[in-house]
């Protein structure tokens, strides 16, 4: 069945979707949390988040978490949206992040459902030789989008990757 987009523009046709509790797995390399760090070792974000953020330490950043009761989202990897970045590493790879000094052992974290009644919704991977064609996908699609580029640490213009 097709509908057609100039019906669902004018809102001729309403539909209800409905969505389901997200599967809870309790496995070892699925992680059923997600954390968001307020601190990062070695890597300064700069050029995305703003000053208040960019010199409060760890512990700040979470004081002021919990005190306004949300996280605040910034434009970051090239996204076009604010966003609240997490993590979703199965406990020990989070114990391993924190170990090599990767991240600071301060944030919150969420279950998935949580985040995911919020709108929230997984990154997703884009390889770095289709990049050009993601600028096509729309919102809020385009705010989640991250390119892969294994080995690959920073563009010519500065951009992050993820590697």
């Amino acid at each position: 069945m097709s509908i057609p987009a100039t019906a669902l523009a004018l809102g001729i046709i309403r539909f209800t979707l409905r969505v389901l509790p997200l599967r809870e797995y309790e496995l070892p390399d699925v992680a059923d949390h997600l954390v968001h760090f307020t601190g990062r070792l070695g890597l300064r974000l700069g050029n995305y988040v703003g000053t208040e953020i960019l010199y409060a330490t760890p512990e700040q950043k979470l004081l002021r978490i919990l005190v306004e009761g949300g996280i605040q989202a910034f434009e970051t990897f090239g996204s076009e949206a604010p966003v609240v970045c997490f993590t979703e590493s199965t406990k020990s790879a989070v114990t391993k992040l924190i170990e090599e000094r990767r991240y600071v052992p301060c944030g919150v974290a969420f279950t998935k459902q949580f985040v995911f009644d919020r709108h929230g919704g997984p990154a997703l991977y884009v390889r770095g030789d289709e990049w050009p064609h993601a600028s096509e996908l729309p919102q809020p699609l385009r705010s989640r989008i991250v390119r892969f580029w294994p080995g690959a640490e920073r563009e010519r213009r500065g951009e992050l990757l993820h590697t």
